[in-house]
């Protein structure tokens, strides 16, 4: 069990679309103290950002909410992620699609069962691999034709310090 499984679990439970809760009041919930990382004026907007690399974030992001901290008074508060309205404004912009674009989700709809909102985030996601894919591909073309070095950097400075 998580560390924070007590913050996700209040979270998950409070009906409020924002819960305000001071440093010392999740310390409470937790039965222990906030990292230093918490606190400290330098990277706290890292340890209080909403990703999921973050242990600390996954409790809040489970729980459907997302953090914003409050520097000034040492409080954070975790607002309700509304899922509704990322299918509505999918739904408002399939007005915006051309015939083909508007063809091609309601055909990813039909064909894997799922709903607009859905269907255009899997279209858009497959759209990013499909280019991060070609863009790496670029990159690994670029890399061949270089006029760079076969040899590794490591094993140059270890011919290098053998050689003496």
């Amino acid at each position: 069990m998580s560390v924070y499984a007590p913050l996700e679990y209040r979270l998950a439970q409070t009906k409020q679309n924002a819960l305000t809760l001071s440093f010392e009041e999740i310390e409470a919930l937790l039965g222990r103290k906030l990292p230093q990382s918490a606190y400290d004026e330098r990277i706290r907007r890292q340890w209080w950002a909403n990703t999921d690399t973050h242990v600390q974030a996954k409790a809040w992001l489970k729980a459907g909410r997302k953090a914003k901290l409050n520097p000034a008074r040492n409080e954070v508060t975790f607002v309700k992620e509304q899922a509704e309205t990322g299918v509505e404004c999918a739904l408002l912009s399939l007005a915006a699609l051309t015939p083909a674009a508007r063809s091609l989700v309601e055909r990813t709809c039909q064909e894997r069962g799922v709903d607009l909102g859905t269907a255009v985030a899997l279209l858009l996601n497959e759209t990013a691999r499909s280019r991060n894919e070609a863009f790496l591909d670029r990159m690994d073309r670029s890399r061949s034709r270089s006029t760079y070095s076969s040899v590794s950097s490591v094993d140059l400075i270890r011919e290098d310090r053998d050689g003496r």
